[in-house]
């Protein structure tokens, strides 16, 4: 189990997986015990910093009690005991937390581990250290709570301690010469942080050693100017002192490389080994890697190969393991913890499956060894029996297997909820006595859920709309076949638009769709509403590894229209946009490679709702698409109002070009005929006796079949006991049927209410 502060306050079990701990109150006490973890934390001041110094509800706390009765069994539920615990004194509480199981610990590690490497000259190595503790940041730390007053001196430090290892990677960097790489990174963060003298000190030195002496001087002068317009100050020593060294064309400012304090490779751009004795060994192999080879050839395989190298560093990293040496074909990592091992070995197997949907002609399988123990470590590699084991279950696993010793099972027991198979003893090369073994079961990872607001309009019953279903369900399945449809349903208020495109992207997510969701406000003033709500929405319910797989280098580009792209890939946070046309292209190319790279794997349903409120720049961005969408399994599925669209409207014009584009269809919706009104009284079933016809008859008279007008009639008619529900659902007229007319008033508040409502 893991508490995690640095981004939204998220609680996450040993495979990684969140967990519901409860409303923000709940959140708020699960941050403010972590924040002072192993500290006693006063009743009062959680009650201070859960309701605020106002006053009280007379129940705060048995509240509070109840919210830490549930935080207890929550751990418990989720098998993290042995990583956090909650205590009572008289005093207060007291959450126990393993350093393991807290996000800004590891932080706090990799900060010490990355200044001992630059203090022992190994720069690289501090790079490494300090890029894994940048990337354990998600967002903003705190997340919500970063503004409330009992959180926002402990926020403040934690972004600060985030610049500063921003500023002592690049300090790294430079001392290993990497001056021309780094000077655009470090331009657009000194527009971020316009008053971080370091930052300019290095982007004039960056500047200097690329070649560029006068844009050093610039720099400095737009320093100057900045200190002076902002504070009235003039920089400080140290960056005056640079601009006269660059001015002289001071020996000093050169660079030299300095003598490589490590030789072997990969496994040396760490620290060192980890604490503690016991590890847990992993080993990697890609299977049938000479075949592939000569399918392949020599250029393509090694593309293939560097790519998956890449993949395996970035989760080796993120599970906290420590990648010893390649292997040509694989790796050696350890791991302080067997279930982050586990987890890794899962999360890679995972990679390689998804990968392998986008990548079919060059698909390939991998395996997995792992074991535990106390290895010896000797000339920055370990050895031992455990290195041993663990490379020989690698070696007798098959395509897509993880193999573990029943010792690293042991070690995991029920935490993580992995499932392992036992396999009984192998006999393995080397060794002379057989060693239990187990396999490790996983499945590829679950889609992303059907969107919150679509799912909630299919819980309603849904009836009729038999020719325009089949129309859309043919768009659906022509789009699934690779050719992409964009189908726009209108109509008036009411009549079902959102309803009935819910439904349709419902069918498609339970024949295998990823469904994209957003829709569009009246007042929302936000550029690019429903873009930005779909992609987010996406976003969070991924794991970073496939958004990096599906965006690659446009990550930084989608994140200035996306900030929850920022959230999952920290590495492209506070990259600042210059509004310039360029710009906006990129960020429309991105929003195109993500659609692109969600369809390689699955085909996309994507449903913007509302479009009569859409502005010009979400038009323009999905005419966009839909021309880069070629050949790409894509449905898109717009709702408009066509009531509301006057000649004027940027979706009147935009609607041309629709037309023009690749298997456009236009789909209008009218009232429900009076047998589907009927079959709605009838809880969704045709027919029903005659009561039941006659009140279907009579609610279609009133509301001539809009399904709006009719649920609010049935609501009130519902309220005033005219109707009443049976237990299966229908609807029973309790008066005559003669007597049900709906009074003007209240159709008058129905179509008030039908103007504020989207249908």
């Amino acid at each position: 189990m893991q508490v995690r502060l640095l981004g939204p306050i998220e609680v996450v079990d040993d495979g990684g997986l969140a967990i519901a701990v409860g409303g923000p109150k709940e959140r708020a006490l699960w941050a403010m015990l972590a924040l002072h973890a192993n500290e006693v934390v006063s009743e009062d001041r959680l009650v201070d910093a859960l309701w605020g110094s106002g006053t009280l509800p007379r129940t705060a706390v048995r509240t509070l009690q109840s919210y830490l009765s549930r935080l207890r069994r929550l751990v418990a539920e989720a098998g993290g005991e042995g990583q956090v615990s909650l205590e009572s004194h008289p005093a207060g509480w007291t959450m126990r937390l393993d350093p393991e199981a807290l996000d800004v610990a590891r932080v706090h590690s990799l900060t010490q581990a990355g200044r001992s490497a630059s203090a022992q000259g190994d720069h690289l190595g501090a790079v490494l250290a300090y890029a894994d503790a940048l990337r354990v940041w998600r967002g903003p730390s705190l997340g919500e709570f970063a503004d409330e007053e009992w959180a926002a001196p402990e926020a403040a430090r934690l972004e600060e301690l985030r610049c500063l290892l921003i500023e002592e990677r690049i300090d790294a960097e430079l001392a290993c010469g990497r001056h021309a790489e780094l000077v655009g990174e470090i331009e657009s963060l000194c527009r971020s942080y316009p008053l971080r003298e370091r930052l300019w000190h290095q982007h004039m030195l960056a500047l200097y050693r690329s070649g560029r002496q006068a844009d050093a001087l610039r720099a400095y002068q737009a320093l100057r100017r900045t200190l002076g317009e902002e504070l009235g100050i003039e920089p400080g020593p140290a960056v005056a002192r640079l601009e006269q060294a660059i001015l002289i064309h001071d020996d000093s400012l050169e660079w030299s490389p300095l003598p490589a304090t490590r030789t072997n490779g990969p496994a040396d751009l760490r620290p060192g080994p980890p604490a503690g004795g016991v590890v847990t060994v992993l080993f990697t192999d890609i299977v049938g890697s000479t075949e592939l080879l000569e399918l392949l050839g020599d250029d393509e395989y090694e593309a293939v190969r560097r790519e998956h190298f890449a993949t395996l560093r970035d989760v080796i990293g993120e599970a906290g393991g420590i990648e010893v040496k390649s292997l040509g074909d694989g790796v050696m990592a350890v791991f302080p913890s067997a279930v982050n091992a586990i987890g890794c070995a899962v999360t890679l197997q995972r990679a390689v499956a998804r990968r392998n949907r986008s990548a079919a002609a060059r698909a390939f399988s991998i395996r997995v060894g792992l074991h535990a123990g106390e290895p010896s470590w000797e000339d920055n590699d370990y050895y031992g029996t455990p290195v041993v084991v663990a490379k020989r279950l690698c070696d007798a696993g098959g395509p897509d297997e993880i193999i573990g010793s029943r010792l690293v099972a042991d070690l995991v027991g029920s935490r993580g909820g992995f499932e392992f198979v036992d396999l009984g003893t192998l006999t393995l090369k080397g060794l002379a006595a057989p060693v239990a073994a187990c396999s490790v079961a996983w499945t590829e990872e679950p889609r992303p859920s059907l969107p919150a607001p679509l799912a909630a309009l299919c819980e309603a019953w849904f009836v009729g709309r038999g020719e325009e279903t089949l129309g859309l369900d043919a768009a659906w399945q022509e789009a699934r076949g690779g050719a992409p449809r964009v189908v726009l349903i209108s109509g008036e208020p009411g009549i079902g638009k959102s309803t009935f495109a819910a439904h349709a992207a419902n069918a498609a997510w339970g024949e295998g769709a990823t469904v994209l969701f957003g829709r569009c406000d009246e007042e929302s003033g936000v550029p690019f509403q429903p873009w930005v709500e779909s992609i987010a929405g996406y976003a969070e319910a991924t794991q970073p590894n496939d958004l990096r797989g599906q965006l690659g280098s446009q990550a930084a580009d989608l994140a200035l229209l996306v900030p929850a792209i920022a959230r999952q890939l920290p590495e492209v946070a506070g990259v600042a946009g210059t509004g310039a046309e360029s710009e906006r292209y990129r960020v429309f190319d991105a929003v195109s490679a993500l659609v692109g790279g969600i369809a390689a794997e699955r085909p996309v349903v994507l449903v913007l709702d509302d479009l009569h409120w859409a502005d010009r720049p979400t038009l323009q961005l999905l005419q966009h698409v839909i021309r880069r969408s070629d050949a790409l399994p894509v449905l898109v599925v717009g709702t408009y109002r066509d009531t509301d669209l006057a000649r004027t409207h940027p979706l009147a014009s935009a609607l041309a070009e629709l037309r023009r584009a690749h298997g456009m269809r236009r789909l209008a919706l009218r009232g429900l005929d009076v047998e589907d009104v009927i079959a709605l009284v009838n809880a969704g079933s045709p027919g029903g006796d005659d009561e039941e016809a006659q009140l279907g008859r009579a609610l279609w008279r009133e509301t001539e079949g809009n399904p709006l007008f009719l649920r609010e009639c049935l609501r009130h008619l519902h309220e005033t006991g005219a109707v009443t529900r049976d237990d299966d659902g229908r609807w029973i007229a309790q008066r005559d049927i003669d007597e049900l007319g709906i009074p003007e008033g209240v159709k008058e508040v129905i179509g008030r209410r039908l103007t504020r409502l989207s249908d």
